[in-house]
């Protein structure tokens, strides 16, 4: 089954490799990477399936360049058409942790937007959900209407009273007014006979 897998160039690309990869194994295994990384033969055919690096066909590139990195990736590098060209392959507890993190990320993520809903759980009701809500606020948009036709009613009684009280003080000052003109009046009467008295001697106020 794995030979029907396998075909001519892999065969070679996996004999260049092998001997390369034993060569460098120590840091290899320091960095994280094992025998079956290298060395596995994937269930179907290539590039499906778990494969070793041994077996990638760009170790049949006659100018190829391996450069082993301080965190276990192997960087591949070779010119064509005048240009350099680069490909990496990482160990299996990289991806591992990769995806770690990533899952991590993807549970703070669905957390804040989980909070995020229920913080504008009113956006997301149906309108059944939003009935008993929106006959709150309509209850209490009439209280506050009351409440505001009350403090116009108090506020119209004040300004009536306010009204009444100018009215009667001006027309107790106006009668206050005449009272005093008619004093006035009459003392001017009353002087004017002492005159007359004191120049004929007849007494006029009869």
């Amino acid at each position: 089954m794995h030979l029907k897998l396998i075909d001519a160039q892999m065969l070679k690309a996996y004999r260049i490799a092998r001997p390369k990869l034993l060569s460098i194994w120590p840091q290899l295994k320091k960095t994280g990477w094992t025998k079956d990384d290298l060395f596995r033969i994937g269930r179907f055919k290539y590039p499906l399936g778990h494969w070793g690096i041994a077996w990638y066909p760009v170790w049949l590139i006659p100018d190829l360049k391996t450069t082993l990195k301080k965190d276990g990736t192997i960087v591949f590098e070779w010119t064509e058409r005048h240009k350099t060209v680069q490909q990496t392959a990482r160990p299996s507890c990289y991806w591992q942790k990769y995806w770690k993190n990533n899952s991590s990320d993807n549970q703070q993520k669905n957390s804040n937007q989980q909070n995020k809903y229920s913080g504008n759980q009113n956006k997301y009701l149906t309108k059944s959900e939003r009935k008993p809500e929106r006959k709150e606020e309509n209850n209490k948009k009439t209280i506050n209407k009351e409440k505001s036709h009350v403090w116009k009613n108090k506020d119209t009684a004040k300004n009536a009273a306010s009204t009444a009280n100018s009215k009667s003080t001006t027309s107790t000052t106006a009668t206050n007014s005449e009272t005093a003109a008619k004093k006035a009046s009459g003392n001017r009467h009353h002087r004017k006979n002492e005159i007359r008295q004191r120049l004929t001697g007849i007494n006029t106020s009869k």
